[in-house]
């Protein structure tokens, strides 16, 4: 099983995964289609994949929301694939990459604007993937 990001020009993946989405919730997702997909595959998102033996097993998206925050969305798990711990990998995963793509950089650069003397000379910052460390400005 391995874990990357979603391929975007991969005509078979993105069947899959419209499939996908519409076995895991077929009240939001039941005519989803390769095109469809394309809304999840936006430059501003973030789309990971779970492919085991060249097929996709799950998905896990993260989308911008109200200007402050990442929303988990979508995460769905093909249903032979379940009860086997996918759903917590993708989700750390999906976690890692917020945090090292977005967040980390974002907080730095607001650090950075905000003004040297303000902060106090440290910043303390715990991210789940790597040990906590001490910034100094």
């Amino acid at each position: 099983m391995e874990i990357r990001f979603f391929e975007k020009q991969n005509q078979v993946l993105l069947r899959e995964a419209a499939n996908l989405l519409a076995e895991a919730f077929p009240h939001c997702y039941g005519d989803c289609t390769a095109e469809d997909m394309e809304e999840y595959l936006e430059d501003e998102r973030i789309l990971l994949m779970a492919v085991e033996d060249g097929h996709l097993a799950g998905l896990v998206g993260a989308m911008p929301q109200y200007d402050c925050a990442w929303e988990l969305h979508p995460l769905a798990v093909r249903k032979t694939c379940q009860h086997r711990g996918l759903a917590r990998c993708l989700s750390a995963r999906w976690r890692r990459n917020v945090h090292r793509e977005v967040c980390l950089p974002s907080i730095l650069e607001r650090m950075m604007n905000f003004g040297r003397q303000a902060l106090a000379g440290r910043i303390y910052l715990r991210i789940p993937t790597i040990k906590s460390r001490t910034l100094k400005i």
